[in-house]
């Protein structure tokens, strides 16, 4: 989740996870979502917890299944050509 954050935001996530037992996907399911982010040297409306927001939403809701709109903007091949008998 917080790959990408700051070492002190990293420091506090991971204590806070490992004081509770919590992994994401507890996380995600426990609803304290907003105690954790509380728990963090950031601003609960700026950036950093907005995407914490988002990235713990991601794993509530699992991994994201291919649409109709991803599969016609993928390019499809076309079936290669068989060569005529010599």
């Amino acid at each position: 989740l917080t790959s990408d954050m700051s070492d002190e935001v990293k420091s506090a996530a991971l204590s806070w996870c490992l004081r509770r037992g919590m992994s994401v996907p507890l996380l995600a399911e426990s609803g304290q979502l907003e105690a954790f982010l509380a728990a963090l040297p950031l601003q609960p409306s700026g950036l950093q917890a907005f995407v914490l927001r988002r990235r713990v939403e991601a794993v509530e809701r699992g991994p994201a299944r291919p649409t109709a709109t991803t599969h016609s903007a993928v390019k499809q091949e076309e079936p290669a050509q068989a060569t005529p008998p010599l």
